[in-house]
């Protein structure tokens, strides 16, 4: 096994679930609840038949932060996905728990951006990874900022959509992860 796969695989093993991670929230409780809705939402839009391609063994290892809107956004959506996907399964840990390990094997340039996904097989063998927020989120961003929107309005909106963003990619990537499967 290789120093990465063992790092995966310890990191996996100490993580926990959405549920946890909801209890660990100091703010963003909000956000949090309105990405639940927004994820079953987007969710009821897709086909049944994109879960049923995508259901092979994958295990994903989420990188984030109590402390960060992005992660408090895209757990309800990752833990949505998983559930219609039984072979799959998550695991999270927070950034600063494992700040050694994420600067040496998962940093991204300079940056320490969270959350991060990282689609692994059975053994902990890296696939794929997907990181923080979509260009797509970016740009609606941008959009809302220049609207007549309150501050209150603009979080409703961002949240549901952003989960909906957050789905749309890890679908993507996980299509690419079951191929090399």
């Amino acid at each position: 096994m290789t120093k990465i796969q063992e790092i995966f695989n310890e990191m996996y093993q100490a993580g926990f679930d959405a549920d946890s991670f909801f209890s660990q929230l100091h703010s963003g409780t909000t956000r949090y609840k309105l990405a639940i809705e927004g994820a079953s939402i987007k969710l009821d839009t897709i086909d049944e038949s994109v879960f049923t391609n995508l259901n092979k063994k994958i295990k994903l290892l989420v990188i984030g932060s109590t402390k960060c809107g992005d992660t408090i956004t895209a757990i309800p959506g990752i833990h949505a996905l998983v559930e219609k996907i039984p072979e799959w399964s998550y695991s999270i840990v927070n950034k600063p728990d494992y700040l050694e390990y994420f600067k040496e094997y998962f940093m991204v340039g300079s940056k320490g951006t969270v959350p991060q996904v990282i689609f692994a097989n059975e053994d902990g063998s890296i696939i794929s990874k997907w990181i923080e927020k979509s260009i797509n989120a970016k740009q609606l961003i941008k959009k809302m900022k220049e609207s007549d929107l309150s501050d209150e309005e603009m979080e409703q909106l961002n949240s549901k959509i952003e989960v909906g963003n957050v789905i749309e990619e890890l679908i993507s990537m996980g299509k690419k992860a079951v191929f090399y499967i």
